[in-house]
């Protein structure tokens, strides 16, 4: 009996470590989130998703991120203003580096 639980125990935490991985691939150009082999945003597109998961609550805690250096992200191809990265309840904790990248294009309207 105990090695049923053991095992179904086991089960329950892979399957729940695999939405974050399929999350990262789905956000991410490349990387596995380490000092050494950042999470790399080469995309507006992914600049977006990336900000939307840590506002859906993806902490990126001790997690590492980059932009490509030299790269410029035109957020003027938005069809709605920039929502910040990060919000009071749902903040970022992780290790961000823009690489000296560029973004134009951001505007963003104040809210109360």
């Amino acid at each position: 009996m105990k090695r049923k639980l053991l095992t179904a125990l086991l089960a329950v935490a892979i399957l729940a470590l695999l939405p974050a991985t399929a999350l990262a691939d789905d956000i991410f150009a490349d990387g596995n989130g380490t000092e050494n082999d950042p999470y790399i945003i080469e995309t507006v597109e992914q600049l977006e998703a990336f900000r939307d998961s840590v506002n859906d609550g993806n902490t990126y805690a001790g997690e590492y991120i980059e932009l490509v250096a030299g790269e410029t992200y035109d957020l003027s191809m938005l069809d709605e203003d920039w929502t910040p990265i990060g919000t009071y309840s749902a903040p970022f904790s992780g290790h961000f580096d823009g690489k000296g990248a560029t973004i134009t294009g951001l505007n963003m309207t104040k809210t109360d």
